[in-house]
This record gives structure tokens, sequence and C-alpha cells, in this order.
């Protein structure tokens, strides 16, 4: 693959194969797994809270392939879509669009990158748990920073700062301006990094009055 001598490559659709970080919040336990996303939604039903940190390597390293070989064209676009599409966990189509987006961005294509970008979010919006939206529109908007977007990621974060602070339990609602604090952390976001620790910090003094 990486010398360009495969035109076509066939990958069978049991094939689901994804790289999860799983993390407990009681405990602080982590560590990284490679499951069928079958299996991953096992953990989702756990007591404990468990995020999808990777998206598919399988997906990820085919794109990677076709930009280093030039290979984005209309038909290489579509193809990585359908094949995203195919992605069950939404976490993991999340996490996979933004990484596409990124790789087309780096490679100058905008347009392409930009309607992936948009993809992504769609999928955040159909997401039913605010604690899941809440950290997914944070990932995606770190990545619309990184790209230089900084208008749509300044936007993308606020939709991120409103889903965590509709989570009805506060305890939960704390936490998850915590991880997002990390993700910002990380990727040394200190606006937001402050802004997320601010709200965590008014709703644990809410809790204690």
């Amino acid at each position: 693959l990486n010398m360009g001598a495969i035109d076509v490559l066939l990958l069978s659709e049991n094939l689901d194969y994804i790289r999860v970080q799983i993390e407990c919040n009681n405990c602080g336990w982590n560590e990284e797994q490679t499951m069928r996303s079958q299996e991953f939604s096992k953990f989702e039903d756990k007591k404990g809270y468990y995020y999808d940190k990777e998206n598919s390597l399988i997906i990820q390293n085919i794109t990677t392939i076709w930009t280093k070989q030039g290979g984005w064209n209309e038909n290489a676009f579509q193809e990585a879509l359908d094949m995203v599409n195919n992605i069950d966990n939404e976490n993991s189509k999340v996490w996979t669009l933004k990484e596409i987006a990124k790789s087309l961005t780096k490679y100058n294509k905008n347009e392409w990158a930009n309607k992936t970008f948009r993809q992504a979010l769609e999928v955040v919006e159909t997401i039913d748990k605010e604690k899941d939206k809440s950290l997914l529109f944070d990932i995606v908007a770190i990545s619309l920073a990184e790209t230089g977007q900084n208008d749509w990621a300044d936007k993308t974060f606020q939709q991120a700062v409103e889903s965590a602070g509709a989570i009805k339990q506060e305890t939960t609602k704390a936490r998850t301006f915590i991880k997002m604090a990390e993700f910002l952390t990380e990727t040394h976001q200190s606006e937001w990094t402050r802004k997320a620790r601010r709200q965590c910090l008014e709703v644990a003094l809410g809790v204690s009055e």
C-alpha cells in the first residue's frame, strides 16, 4: 500500500475493529483496546463513564495512504465517506470524519474538508446524550482550530458548552466540563480551557449552595 502498487483494496464487511480508550470516571483506570464496535457497546451499558477516544484505525490508515500518493480525487473522497457511513458507533464516526477533514486540509482540499467537518457536526447533532454530544462538539472544535478555522471553531466550542450545560445531573455536568478542559489542555487551547474550568467551578459552587 505504501508503495502505491495496489489499485483496488478489498476489505471484508466483517472488519469492524475500532481502537478505543476506555476510562472509568470513578477510579481513573484507563487503557487502550482494539475491539469490535459491538463489543464496545457493552462498555457503554456499564456504570461509570467510558469514552470512545479513537476511531477506526483501518480507515485512518487508508486515507493517509491516499493523501500521500496524491490520491484525493472525487472517487477516493466519496469512497472514504461511504466507508465512514458504515461505522455503527456514532463516536467513532465523528472521530473518523474529523481526522479525514484534517488530512484533507493538510493537502489543501479545503472544500472537501469543510464538507467533512459539516458531516461530523451533523452526526454530533443526532446524539441524544448531552454528555457525549458536548465532548464530541469539543473535539471537533479543537480540530477546526487546528486547521485555522477559528470563527467556526469558536461557534462549535460554544455548542459544546451549551450541550454540557444542558446536562441535568450536576455531578455529571461537572465531570463533563473537566473532561472538556482535559482535551483542551492537551491541545493548548488555553482560552477555552479556562472557560470550561470556570463552568465546572460554577457547577460545583451551585451544588455546594
